[in-house]
């Protein structure tokens, strides 16, 4: 019997490895309420970024359609919308406040959706290596009301030196965060901490991530494991529902197996 448990153990940790990576940039996995969630640029002009605002609005339209638009069981569909004016705190200071973890700034609160502003902060832009950054920084209980998307307008920004389809992925992968999504561990994932170049389309993990938070009630689809230990789930984990059943039945197999044939075990019955 010894073979058969390892062999059970065995299969279990097979399934545990399946499970995927995604995280959220909050404690209570937070979400937009709305299958709808619109984007708006700032009427403030980036100086430096290298880029106008009608271009920029452009690179967040392929941001949203190349990738985040594409994810097959997410029902969350973003669109741009008309641009916003912003008081002149939000292009000079920090999203945050305080000594310790990133309290949302009261002077930058999104009112709704996603607003993009070209920003000069010494403080959270610190290197001209860091092309952009977000904040989930209207959360009421677990619903995502606003979050803020700043762009490094400092006068040594790189957003400006990067080809069109990485400032694309740039965008895309600050519109992850704005919309609840923490960074990935997997290297083929958007929400993967450092930029890769040539990076075009949504990860398997960026799927799951998505739809975790936007499911679509019509998908089969499967999502994963999740960090930041949110209270409740927003939506049913269809890999969780389903991974009992096929264990059960591959567990039933290798048991069959293990019972009429003569492989070797992998820890020697005594």
């Amino acid at each position: 019997m010894k073979s058969s448990y390892l062999f059970l153990s065995f299969f279990s940790l097979i399934f545990a490895l399946e499970l995927k990576a995604f995280t959220f940039n909050n404690s209570v996995a937070a979400a937009f309420e709305e299958e709808k969630v619109t984007i708006r640029v700032s009427n403030e002009t980036c100086v430096n970024a290298g880029v106008s605002n009608a271009e920029l609005e452009d690179l967040l339209r392929q941001a949203v359609d190349q990738y985040w638009n594409k994810a097959p069981t997410s029902s969350l569909y973003m669109d741009i919308g008309a641009p916003i004016d912003t008081e002149p705190e939000f292009r000079t200071d920090s999203p945050c406040q305080g000594t310790s973890g990133c309290e949302p700034n009261p002077d930058l609160i999104v009112d709704s959706g996603i607003v993009v502003v070209c920003n000069e902060n010494s403080s959270i832009f610190s290197s001209p290596q860091i092309l952009g950054v977000s904040l989930t920084n209207n959360i009421q209980g677990r619903r995502l009301v606003g979050s803020l998307i700043l762009i490094n307008d400092r006068s040594d920004s790189r957003f400006g030196e990067r080809d069109r389809d990485d400032q694309v992925a740039v965008l895309a992968h600050e519109i992850g965060h704005a919309i609840g999504l923490g960074h990935s561990p997997v290297r083929d994932s958007l929400m993967f901490f450092s930029t890769i170049p040539k990076r075009r389309s949504l990860g398997q993990d960026d799927i799951d991530g998505i739809s975790f938070l936007y499911p679509d009630s019509f998908s089969s689809s499967a999502c994963g494991t999740l960090a930041l230990n949110p209270q409740t789930p927003r939506g049913p984990s269809k890999r969780t529902q389903q991974s009992p059943l096929l264990l059960l039945v591959g567990l039933s197999l290798v048991l069959i197996w293990n019972t009429k044939t003569k492989f070797w075990p992998l820890v020697k019955n005594e």
